[in-house]
């Protein structure tokens, strides 16, 4: 699991606990795909 504070584009912010599902790191940035277990969503992140 990976716990994280999350920032929207209004700038509100969220506490995110996800369960990755394909974690990549390319070109020097990390690319995680996971769900969401605080909104029950599958999330893409980069």
């Amino acid at each position: 699991m990976l716990e994280f504070e999350y920032i929207n584009r209004k700038i509100e912010y969220s506490k995110r606990i996800v369960e990755p599902v394909y974690i990549e790191f390319s070109d020097g940035h990390w690319y995680i795909i996971g769900f969401c277990r605080v909104d029950k969503i599958t999330v893409n992140l980069n």
